[in-house]
């Protein structure tokens, strides 16, 4: 009877494992109208795929054809919503990816050198922010 408790308990373990596993990856797109900065490369307007891997804290970039960048993110903020966006925010003429939210949870993109200098350089106080929905 034993022996039946621990091969049960293993197999929950197990499975419980293996279902949280399945929520960690998952994959957005995105048309943005503008080009934008991410991880200092420069992306031109168009549809994208992100590939967002929270167990490994990091998004993909992708086109239909190449991987453009691939961005260190943490846990952002709770959204007050559920909706599904991209948030851009704008300094001086640069765009730069900001927050991926889906599902209720966040992930952030904490700003990178080229984000950092136009911040210091932007003559608003404030960014402008474009929030892009996804499909």
């Amino acid at each position: 009877m034993r022996k039946y408790i621990q091969i049960f308990a293993g197999i929950a373990v197990l499975l419980s494992a293996l279902s949280g596993a399945a929520e960690v990856s998952y994959e957005v797109r995105v048309t943005v109208p503008f080009a934008f900065d991410a991880g200092g490369k420069l992306c031109p307007a168009g549809d994208y795929r992100l590939t967002v891997d929270r167990g490994l804290g990091q998004v993909a970039f992708s086109t239909d054809r190449t991987r453009l960048a691939v961005l260190i993110t943490t846990k952002g903020e709770s959204p007050r919503d559920y909706r599904n966006f991209v948030r851009f925010v704008r300094y001086g003429q640069k765009w730069f990816v900001q927050d991926i939210v889906s599902n209720g949870e966040s992930q952030h993109i904490a700003p990178g050198k080229a984000q950092r200098e136009a911040m210091l350089q932007a003559s608003a106080p404030k960014p402008t922010v474009a929030e892009l929905a996804t499909r």
